[in-house]
């Protein structure tokens, strides 16, 4: 067993972290889906983010963006196979064919929302489910009040803002989990909040 204690860290092998993992997942992600409930704002919105998560989606496969976990699938029948054939010989004779790329709207990589966390809490929140990165963006702060409401028609300045959060939560995302740089990463979003908070006040 190499797992180490000391007054101020204790350093786990990988089998013990393993077995914790599994035992406390579960509930640690009940706490969270427990938290974001209550977290959610019940407030009007007119801000529309369609046009950013959209931009968002088209650059996607430019960005460094943190690694989902991607779904097993059961393997095709041999009547799926010869369809999938089919269809891959009729577009051998359109290769001269341009398609106009869209962005399907069910499937976009970048997603605003909002949520309470309170007035000198962190300006947004971060989450990310399968391939979609989430910022929640804090509609009780001061922050979100001045530059995101204010500015809701002006793409100019609403855009960059968003492309500036959706770039520090992405690579929040990037950050491994339980990891050093992760935590500090949080620490730094919150004490930036509430800092900012103090300052845009009336």
């Amino acid at each position: 067993m190499s797992s180490n204690f000391t007054k101020k860290k204790i350093t786990l092998n990988q089998s013990i972290k393993d077995k914790i993992e599994k035992v406390c997942n579960p509930f640690i992600n009940q706490v969270r889906k427990n938290a974001k409930e209550r977290q959610k704002s019940n407030k009007e919105h007119n801000e529309d983010f369609t046009d950013v998560e959209k931009y968002i989606t088209q650059k996607s496969h430019l960005l460094k963006r943190p690694t989902s976990e991607i779904e097993e699938r059961n393997q095709k029948s041999e009547k799926d196979k010869t369809y999938i054939d089919k269809l891959s010989d009729r577009s051998r004779n359109r290769l001269n064919i341009t398609k106009r790329k869209r962005v399907d709207i069910e499937n976009l990589k970048a997603k605003f929302s909002t949520k309470c966390l309170g007035e000198k809490g962190p300006v947004y929140e971060v989450d990310q489910e399968r391939d979609t990165i989430i910022i929640y963006w804090n509609d009780e702060h001061p922050f979100y009040r001045l530059f995101i409401e204010k500015n809701n028609q002006e793409p100019d300045i609403l855009n960059p803002i968003c492309f500036l959060v959706y770039s520090f939560g992405s690579a929040e995302l990037i950050s491994k989990s339980g990891s050093d740089s992760q935590e500090i990463i949080e620490n730094i979003r919150w004490d930036v909040g509430r800092n900012l908070a103090v300052l845009l006040k009336d």
